[in-house]
């Protein structure tokens, strides 16, 4: 389990799966993206493609599985440990000490998605905090 990066609930997630909920009980929360293929990310790559070529960085073997590389590289430079990067990405540790102590708890790695700073403002970029008066 891992959480939710906190900026998506300023930007609106909850009523966008309480609004998806009352429309489509039945249904997926984004169900416009299909599940599997070749790979388990497939659906999502193809969600993706479009916008990620309109900016210029879609290429071929790279998809959406670069934001998984985006990701560990930011909590890296933050100087975040290689063992919360790896929970938080779902990678399992293959040595002997993290066979100890079960898995880490929520609470550590939401503090772990709090230190990733993607260099701009991801609020700004993405439209600014969610009103919902104006939705």
């Amino acid at each position: 389990m891992v959480p939710l990066l906190p900026a998506l609930f300023d930007l609106g997630l909850r009523p966008f799966v309480e609004g998806r909920a009352k429309k489509k009980p039945k249904v997926r929360l984004m169900f416009e993206i299909g599940l599997g293929g070749t790979r388990m990310s497939s659906g999502m790559t193809k969600f993706w493609k479009p916008y990620l070529e309109r900016f210029g960085l879609y290429s071929w073997h790279r998809a959406t599985h670069v934001f998984r590389h985006t990701v560990a590289s930011r909590l890296r430079s933050a100087g975040v440990m290689n063992e919360d990067i790896g929970a938080v990405l779902g990678h399992s540790w293959t040595n002997q000490t993290s066979q100890y102590g079960g898995v880490q708890d929520l609470q550590r790695k939401l503090n772990t998605l709090e230190k990733l700073n993607f260099g701009f403002d991801l609020l700004e970029a993405l439209g600014g905090q969610f009103d919902p008066a104006k939705h």
